[in-house]
């Protein structure tokens, strides 16, 4: 997938498990992942490419429930690169700060007297 591009998530009812070879190659569409009943397109102007989209989808037979596009967030990009959510997994905003004082700590010798 590429970060940076325009995304677009297609409900669709039954599985999806077929449309990644719908959609894959289809002009614009840069990467194809699908989960559940759920089809996400990485794509260029997504804009100018949902009609194609939904026009590729009927002639398929996929039936789409809902469409919806976004640009990629900040969460998008950094779960792209690193496989976690920025806040990470269970860690309160309280908890991440009481560790970052921590390691300020460590790297200048341990607590001020």
């Amino acid at each position: 997938e590429k970060v940076g591009e325009d995304l677009i998530s297609l409900e669709i009812t039954g599985r999806a498990s077929s449309a990644d070879s719908v959609f894959e190659g289809l002009d614009g569409v840069l990467a194809v992942n699908i989960h559940d009943n759920t089809v996400d397109l990485s794509v260029k102007n997504a804009e100018k490419r949902i009609p194609l989209i939904i026009e590729t989808s009927r002639r398929a037979g996929i039936e789409i429930s809902s469409v919806n596009m976004r640009k990629p967030t900040l969460e998008d990009v950094f779960l792209h690169y690193t496989g976690r959510t920025i806040r990470g997994e269970g860690a309160s905003g309280r908890d991440m700060a009481k560790q970052d004082m921590r390691n300020r700590r460590q790297l200048w010798g341990g607590r001020k007297k």
